[in-house]
């Protein structure tokens, strides 16, 4: 649509075809924010208990990250009988809550983050309530071990989330 008393119309047909911040195709939002590495891994019984297998390639998907609201930075305590491999004492939990339009992992994915390697807790869960723009996966992350370097993504891998 032109303007209302002359016959001009625009070279695009949509409002925010020309937006500056335009993200393949679309408008980009709070969904837009960040990127983690998913690496889905298979899990197997073993003689010494479960063991569990990188199984592909490593993902990246662009998602938003947060901490997690009144539990970052918390701590359990952990005693000398229940991990003997362990010192005991407390232990830091620092959850993170990834907000994804697209997510390829499950309840055994590794996330990395920010330079941090993280497990995912819980299965993912998909909101589909609202409109077809606000629809995503959450997955809630606790931090597994710090400054591990992300994994090389091969040459020409889908990125999810775009």
């Amino acid at each position: 649509m032109g303007y209302l008393f002359d016959d001009w119309q625009p070279e695009t047909r949509f409002l925010f075809d020309m937006h500056p911040e335009m993200l393949h195709g679309r408008i980009k939002t709070l969904m837009d924010t960040d990127y983690v590495i998913v690496i889905n891994q298979t899990v197997s019984d073993t003689a010494h208990g479960v063991r569990y297998e990188p199984d592909g390639d490593p993902i990246k998907v662009i998602c938003s990250v947060e901490g997690r609201q009144n539990q970052a930075g918390m701590f359990a305590n952990s005693g000398q009988e229940d991990i003997p491999q362990d010192q005991g004492g407390l232990t830091e939990i620092t959850p993170i809550q990834i907000i994804a339009r697209e997510w390829p992992g499950d309840i055994h994915s590794q996330v990395w983050y920010d330079g941090d390697m993280y497990d995912t807790i819980g299965s993912p869960v998909e909101r589909k309530h609202g409109t077809d723009r606000s629809k995503h996966w959450e997955i809630r992350a606790e931090l597994r071990r710090r400054n591990i370097p992300e994994p090389e993504i091969p040459e020409g891998a889908r990125t999810w989330g775009t």
